[in-house]
């Protein structure tokens, strides 16, 4: 009887105790699904639909997209109220970035009827901060061309005895697809391999998502191939910690992610922030926190929620794919269990890079093979200011 009457008394604190509020959420999502950046030399029934299509956001990738915003609503609407007043939104200045992030968050908010423009149609336009080719080292990523320490770490990667003897061991598997495909000379020019890897396994993602029928010789198999070879290659670039701590997605966009999550533990403000970006800087992301995800799919979006317990802030971390219908846990090394604010801060502060500009600018351009280290900074996402297909 007394435990009753105590907690009739302290009602708000009986029913509050052990229970944790979010705070704030963090979604890192890739665009929906594209068409392929090129075609295959030798694939003439796709040529003239994809030049005309080339990495443009597809109607398939704008409904993953809304999909995934759907989700996000009906999740955290129950946890935040939605508003314009707490919805962040930020997105790199390509145009299947920027279209792909204004339908996600059409999807996560939709006004009230007396707010919308058009009473039928749920929707009314949200402020995005669209980050600018010049200043943009957190999604898009900064151009070798302002980034010498950059662009002499792809060098250092390429150089090495590790990555020579591994794009040797590939070539064993690889080089007759690549003759299949029209990308002749792999076997003794490593510009050309490269280009082959990347180039088919673009066009097999990308043809997958879409449903475009591919040659008869790029079978279940050879596609398998060519898919764990550009792993293997991508790998050596995205868990090299001096590479990820200069890269979009990387150091840079931690140490943006790590200042806001601070403001919050300062405010209790509660808000959702919504980042549209590029594969490689979900990989940049991944990388630096030394988890090995590998490629990420399209529409997928790393989750990080700052909740608040008992006078203690912690953070959650996830990924959700857009045709999944839950989250998936995302351990981070350092901070898997109970991971509190400022246990996560011990545990990435080598990795956070608050200074992109000066560490970017520390060093001169090395100059020897620097076709081949441009093609590499493109063909992993490093740098995308230039066409894709060099010759």
């Amino acid at each position: 009887m007394l435990v009753l009457i105590s907690c009739i008394l302290f009602y708000n604190f009986c029913s509050s105790a052990g229970e944790s509020k979010l705070i704030s959420a963090h979604l890192i999502c890739r665009h929906g699904s594209r068409y392929p950046y090129n075609a295959i030399p030798t694939d003439q029934n796709n040529n003239n639909y994809i030049a005309e299509n080339a990495e443009k956001l597809s109607i398939n990738g704008m409904r993953e997209a809304y999909n995934q915003g759907n989700f996000f609503r009906e999740y955290y609407s129950k946890k935040i109220n939605i508003t314009p007043e707490t919805i962040f939104v930020k997105s790199s200045f390509k145009e299947r970035v920027l279209k792909s992030t204004q339908v996600l968050v059409a999807g996560i908010f939709q006004p009230k009827e007396a707010e919308r423009i058009n009473k039928d149609i749920p929707w009314m336009p949200l402020p995005i901060d669209i980050l600018s080719i010049e200043h943009d080292y957190y999604i898009y990523g900064v151009s070798d061309k302002v980034c010498p320490a950059l662009y002499n770490t792809v060098a250092d990667i390429y150089d090495s005895k590790q990555f020579r003897l591994l794009i040797e061991k590939e070539k064993k598997d690889v080089e007759h697809i690549c003759d299949l495909a029209g990308y002749n000379g792999t076997s003794t020019n490593n510009k050309q391999f490269i280009k082959c890897v990347y180039s088919i396994a673009d066009y097999i993602y990308a043809s997958v998502s879409e449903g475009i029928q591919m040659p008869s010789w790029l079978t279940k198999v050879n596609q398998d191939v060519i898919i764990n070879s550009r792993h293997k290659l991508n790998m050596e670039f995205f868990m090299n910690s001096n590479l990820t701590f200069l890269c979009k997605g990387g150091g840079p966009f931690l140490n943006l992610i790590v200042n806001l999550l601070k403001k919050a533990t300062t405010t209790d403000q509660q808000s959702l922030y919504v980042y549209g970006v590029h594969g490689s800087t979900l990989s940049g992301f991944y990388g630096n926190l030394k988890i090995p995800a590998g490629r990420p799919p399209f529409g997928e979006c790393a989750i990080i929620e700052l909740q608040k317990e008992n006078d203690e802030y912690f953070l959650k971390f996830f990924t959700k794919s857009y045709d999944s219908h839950a989250f998936k846990n995302l351990e981070i090394p350092g901070c898997i269990k109970s991971c509190t604010f400022e246990k996560f801060k011990n545990a990435t502060h080598n990795l956070v890079n608050s200074n992109p500009s000066k560490s970017c600018a520390a060093e001169t351009y090395r100059s020897d093979e620097s076709q081949v280290r441009h093609m590499l900074m493109q063909f992993t996402g490093l740098s995308e200011y230039d066409e894709i297909d060099i010759t």
